[in-house]
């Protein structure tokens, strides 16, 4: 047995702590679920975009509402304009996740035309 042979036995790569075969997609996973920074980053992902996702359907202002008698409030809890309001009368919280979610779309389509040209 040739020591190239021997390098690349599973027992060997297995006693020495190397990963086991398998694709290239599977070891990068793996190697992905081990970084506790990634794993921390995709839970911050996560809650971006459910939130983005979320709170313009449930919150009580929407997006292209506007009031007159609500132009440029600053921010209160009193009237759910936690970030307070636009010269139009709208309400900036709603907005701000609203944008995050075209935001979010725009960078999955960069991504999947990314991965998809290699």
């Amino acid at each position: 047995m040739s020591a190239g042979e021997l390098l690349r036995s599973p027992a060997v790569r297995r006693a020495a702590g190397g990963e086991l075969s398998g694709s290239l997609w599977r070891q990068a996973g793996r190697r992905f679920r081990r970084n506790r920074a990634a794993m921390g980053s995709i839970g911050v992902l996560l809650v971006i975009a459910l939130a983005s996702v979320l709170i313009p359907a449930f919150w009580p202002h929407a997006v292209e509402d506007a009031s007159w008698e609500n132009i440029l409030l600053p921010p209160s809890f009193e009237n759910w304009h936690w970030f307070g309001t636009d010269a139009n009368g709208r309400d900036q919280f709603v907005r701000v996740f609203y944008g995050g979610r075209i935001s979010l779309t725009i960078g999955l389509m960069t991504t999947l035309v990314a991965l998809g040209i290699g």
